[in-house]
């Protein structure tokens, strides 16, 4: 990632490989500060549709380890899990790998459970302003988003989950390239 100059208010992110084929869009940025990023878009980003469920727990130490072992016993495997206090509780939103599977292990536990509901996730290598691209596409069709998590993994990769209102989700899939 190579800075270049110093302008307020615009990132350039660099489309193509780094040969005479790497052209350059400016992309007004929304965020304050001076600075010029450029990215390099030839690297490997995938978006998916996932489905994940919100599970209401007490707010107790150990609530939400009892709840994991209870899906690691069963098999489960979960892409994404955030968790926070909500007033009195708490709520994991979950996001399995096979939501069916998820459902039955989950009615079976008699849990209260909203879903599924869907979100966008989005994993990829890892550099400076990795998600810049999907926020500005996403900002630039009025899509505003309720949150984002992201973080960064061992091995140059990184994984991110985007939390779109229910209108806004298939609409948000498309212009981040999925086919619904």
């Amino acid at each position: 990632m190579k800075r270049r100059g110093q302008v307020h208010g615009i990132v350039t992110v660099a489309v193509g490989s780094a040969g005479p084929d790497r052209v350059p869009r400016q992309i007004t940025h929304r965020g304050a500060g001076p600075h010029r990023v450029e990215v390099d878009a030839s690297v490997s980003t995938t978006v998916r549709l996932v489905e994940y469920f919100c599970v209401e727990a007490h707010d107790q130490p150990g609530t939400a380890a009892r709840i994991l072992s209870h899906l690691v016993d069963r098999g489960i495997n979960l892409i994404v899990l955030h968790g926070f206090q909500r007033g009195a509780s708490a709520q994991l939103d979950l996001v399995p790998s096979d939501p069916v599977a998820f459902t039955r292990v989950a009615a079976d536990a008699t849990w209260q459970v909203d879903g599924p509901k869907k979100a966008l996730y989005v994993e990829g290598e890892d550099r400076i302003g990795a998600l810049i691209d999907h926020f500005t596409a996403l900002a630039d069709a009025g899509i505003n988003l309720l949150a984002a998590d992201a973080i960064a993994a061992r091995a140059g990769r990184f994984g991110a989950i985007l939390w779109l209102r229910e209108s806004d989700v298939h609409r948000a899939a498309r212009i981040l390239g999925i086919e619904n």
